[in-house]
């Protein structure tokens, strides 16, 4: 059973596909056709001679593709006669490959000397053809009919020629010829069928469709074809009488079920078309593209529903399970656990697709997205490393796996990676912007301060507004005591963007803090605290601001606080020891 109806669009489409891109054939004919004037065609002997030379030394050129040569060749033969038409048709396919004017008065005088020629006309119905002259086109066609009846690819042509031309009546005057001569055949029928409908008789198309069920009862393919014709015009319950004659038969029939889904979607009976869906998935004979595309449609609609995700989901592993060995069923399903943040399960789709199709970058990009979002650095580490060996030019996956290196404090590959992937210098802004923010992350790690600022300034210069940036950039030169007035400038405008974010009011109070301003630091410390009460980092620096604001016993308790909040360190437990900042 075919896919769904073919209505008149798609067979205009081809048709102006082919009139666009068929040109006219170069043949090896070198025939000569006599005037139909009468008359001798040469004045002696040796006109004849001398033509046949030219004429040869004409085709052999031309052959060579010498198409100026041989053009000579043949304008010379015309000086001797002008009463051989395959001179005029030779002149012809010169003159197109050399795109020179006249070429179409070369074949009209080629046609006018052999007006039977079926090369000649089929040449220029061709040429009319690529010209968009439909009506003039389908005339030589028609004409071609009555020359050659046997040959199918004229009524082709000249049906699809009269449809362009706005003919319809025409054209299926043309395919009932076709039909007469060549027997009952499904494509006639369907662009018959396809006429009758843009003509908005749906009757007559009917007619067409019931031809085939007449001569081929038992054919389920046919009965499909008339079911899904009532169903366009609007008879679902004739619909239905013949999905059902199908499903008696052929009770797994996907393509009888999809009917049936697409009959219950119009009648708003959800849960029938779940059923039918469901069964029409279980047919493994209904293409995995067109399961594909049922999903891509139903999935939007589950965003807000989670009954009817549970479904679309249920459709996705039917399809895997029918089409294992296809990548593309595996990569829809993993499409939808990823939008639905589940990305353990969508990388064990994602991996399943690479090992059918290990050169798909996309499906490389999702994989490593799953593991991103779901913290996963060693996978992502280690995958990113494997999709680097197949794709070395792809920017973005060295941003991966240099972000991986830098999470699982691999410092110095997170700043080589990240350095190669600048150096490609192909990136866009916001790849670009990451692999530079990641390598002055790392070069800060690693000490290499001038390195890691370099880093920041040209993150910075592609976006000046990256609040992520500008703090940690605040934060290196304060806890260097470097460039203290730009930190405070950075710090505040991190603050200003994103004035909920308490890393980043932590940051500023502690650069305000490092500039010996600690009641302001106090401020912007406390509410960092506020809105991250259990963070060691900012219950630390609140009890060094504290120290500093005379508050010891206040320095303590938050000293504590930090450490039992998984602040460890060395130099916590001296403060806390001693009740004092270290020198």
């Amino acid at each position: 059973m075919r896919p769904s109806i073919h209505i008149l669009y798609i067979f205009l489409l081809a048709a102006l596909v082919a009139a666009g891109c068929k040109s006219p054939k170069n043949t090896g004919n070198t025939r000569k056709a006599t005037a139909g004037s009468g008359g001798p065609l040469f004045a002696n002997e040796a006109d004849k001679m001398r033509f046949d030379a030219l004429f040869f030394e004409g085709n052999k050129d031309k052959q060579l593709g010498r198409y100026e040569e041989a053009a000579q060749n043949f304008e010379q033969c015309l000086k001797i006669t002008q009463k051989v038409g395959d001179v005029y048709y030779q002149l012809y396919l010169c003159y197109m490959e050399m795109r020179k004017q006249g070429a179409g008065i070369m074949l009209d005088k080629a046609i006018e000397l052999s007006p039977k020629n079926v090369w000649y006309l089929e040449e220029k119905a061709l040429l009319l053809k690529s010209l968009r002259k439909n009506a003039e086109s389908a005339a030589i066609f028609i004409q071609l009919i009555e020359l050659s009846p046997e040959t199918a690819e004229y009524y082709d042509n000249a049906a699809e020629q009269l449809v362009l031309a706005s003919k319809p009546l025409e054209a299926i005057a043309i395919l009932d010829k076709m039909e007469a001569r060549f027997g009952l055949s499904e494509e006639v029928v369907r662009k018959k069928e396809d006429l009758y409908l843009y003509m908005n008789k749906p009757e007559k198309a009917i007619e067409e469709v019931q031809k085939l069920v007449n001569n081929v009862p038992a054919n389920t393919d046919y009965l499909g074809m008339l079911a899904e014709l009532y169903v366009v015009i609007g008879k679902k319950d004739k619909a239905l009488e013949y999905y059902k004659k199908i499903l008696a038969v052929e009770p797994e029939n996907g393509r009888a079920h999809f009917g049936l889904a697409n009959i219950y979607r119009q009648e708003g009976d959800s849960a029938n078309v779940i059923n039918e869906l469901k069964l029409a998935f279980k047919d493994k004979e209904v293409s995995l593209k067109d399961k594909i595309n049922v999903i891509l449609s139903m999935a939007p609609l589950g965003d807000n529903n989670l009954e009817y995700r549970k479904q679309v989901f249920e459709l996705a592993e039917i399809a895997v399970e029918k089409h294992p060995d296809q990548p593309q069923s595996h990569a829809i399903y993993a499409d939808l656990l990823f939008g639905d943040k589940q990305y353990a399960k969508a990388a064990e789709q994602y991996k399943t697709t690479l090992t059918l199709d290990n050169n798909n970058f996309k499906v490389w990009q999702q994989l490593l997205a799953c593991y991103e979002e779901a913290g996963d650095y060693k996978n992502l580490h280690d995958e990113s490393d494997k999709a680097l060996e197949l794709f070395p030019d792809r920017v973005v996956l060295y941003y991966y796996n240099a972000n991986a290196s830098f999470q699982q404090k691999n410092y110095k590959k997170a700043a080589s990676t990240a350095q190669a992937g600048i150096d490609l210098g192909i990136g866009d802004n916001f790849v670009n912007m990451g692999l530079h923010t990641i390598a002055g992350d790392a070069y800060y790690q690693l000490r290499e301060y001038l390195l890691c600022y370099a880093s920041l300034e040209s993150a910075l210069a592609i976006d000046g507004n990256n609040a992520y940036v500008l703090n940690n950039y605040a934060y290196y030169l304060a806890q260097q005591q470097q460039q203290l007035e730009k930190a405070l400038s950075m710090a505040k405008k991190a603050v200003e963007l994103k004035p909920n974010e308490a890393a980043y009011l932590d940051t500023y109070g502690w650069v305000l803090y490092k500039s010996s301003l600690y009641e302001e630091a106090l401020t912007y410390i406390e509410k960092a605290l506020v809105l991250s009460p259990t963070d060691g980092d900012i219950l630390e620096h609140l009890g060094d601001v504290y120290y500093h604001l005379g508050n010891k016993d206040k320095a303590v308790e938050y000293w504590r606080k930090a450490k039992q909040n998984g602040n460890p360190s060395a130099q916590l437990d001296k403060k806390i020891n001693e009740g004092k900042l270290s020198d």
